[in-house]
C-alpha cells in the first residue's frame, strides 16, 4: 500500500489547521481515504512550554503518526508533524 502523508508546519495563527481541513476535503472529493492527525498539543495535560509537555507532545505525536501509517488509507495529513514540534 503505497500512501501519501503531508505535514503542515508553521507559527501559531498561521492558518494550518484551516489548510489541513481544506486539503482533507480536495484529497476526499477526488476519491481518496483520508486520516487526519490532530495537533496533539491543544490535548497536552501539562503546562505547555515546560521540558516536560515538550516530551508529552513528542511522544503523543510521534505514536499518532505512526498509528495513522497503520491505516488502510491514501492519505494521512499531520497538523503539525514530530518535526514541527522538534523545533
Amino acid at each position: 500500500m503505497k500512501q501519501t502523508k503531508i505535514g503542515i508546519c508553521g507559527v501559531h495563527g498561521a492558518g494550518k489547521t484551516t489548510k489541513v481541513r481544506e486539503l482533507r476535503d480536495q484529497y476526499i472529493d477526488a476519491g481518496n481515504s483520508v486520516y487526519v492527525v490532530e495537533e496533539i498539543a491543544r490535548s497536552c495535560p501539562l503546562r505547555l512550554g515546560t521540558i516536560k509537555a515538550q516530551e508529552w507532545i513528542w511522544e503523543h505525536q510521534m505514536t499518532a503518526e505512526k498509528h495513522a501509517m497503520s491505516l488502510d488509507v491514501d492519505v494521512i495529513i499531520c497538523d503539525r508533524t514530530v518535526m514541527d514540534n522538534l523545533m
